[in-house]
């Protein structure tokens, strides 16, 4: 008795590690990700003590579209022969490890960050929208400018950084005018505040019209019709 009650010990281990794979398998294809760079931990797994030791056919299906963090539940389904013999939730918290980069200070409010600003670590991440939207190159960091207040240890994400301000009200700009291939330039005041691709208002000194432009690089603003001086 103590022999087979050992066997199907056994056998229940062997499949509820089956069954684990097939998950750690499922999340390594959905997240792209190593077996390294995932940590699932099993909140509920289902009880498969009734079930013979046999050659089941797994599959794990999640009703979410794109792939998330955190906690969540997918279903487990077993069959045989085309037949399903279990079909159950289960339930994990999955977390992904990624080289992000951190503030390595505070970062005030529209201060352009340098390559002093930040630190790269590789973390584990559970929150979706940070693991989405983290930013994972330098170059997307230095040189902008921080969109608000960041704390030291903060994660970089796509909202925390923006182009930076290069021309600023009462700033001297040069206006540049096209003309089909001929371009005209003058000097002018910047009235408005504007990142590279922004639109602006400026005054042009000749003429003290008003005017409004694109931001093409820092002080300089671009205007698309002749008519404009």
């Amino acid at each position: 008795m103590i022999f087979l009650g050992a066997m199907q010990a056994f056998a229940q281990s062997h499949l509820e590690n089956k069954v684990k794979a097939k998950i750690q398998a499922f999340f390594e294809e959905r997240f792209a990700v190593s077996t390294e760079d995932l940590r699932i931990s099993y909140l509920r797994l289902p009880d498969l003590s009734h079930l013979a030791v046999d050659d089941y056919r797994i599959e794990c299906v999640s009703q979410s579209p794109l792939p998330r963090l955190g906690h969540q539940t997918i279903w487990l389904q077993l069959s045989k022969g085309g037949r399903t013999v279990l079909k159950t939730p289960v339930t994990v918290k999955i977390a992904i490890r990624r080289s992000v980069f951190l503030a390595a200070s505070n970062i005030g409010f529209r201060k352009l960050v340098t390559e002093d600003h930040i630190v790269q670590q590789q973390v584990w991440l559970t929150d979706t929208e940070i693991y989405r939207s983290a930013l994972q190159h330098a170059s997307q960091i230095v040189g902008k400018e921080s969109a608000h207040f960041i704390p030291k240890g903060s994660i970089l994400v796509a909202r925390d950084v923006q182009n930076p301000t290069v021309v600023k009200p009462g700033d001297e700009v040069e206006i540049q005018v096209k003309a089909g291939e001929l371009v005209v330039k003058t000097r002018g005041i910047a009235r408005s505040a504007g990142r590279i691709g922004d639109e602006v208002s400026v005054k042009n000194l000749m003429t003290g019209k008003r005017l409004k432009g694109t931001v093409t690089s820092p002080g300089v603003v671009c205007i698309n019709h002749s008519r404009a001086l």
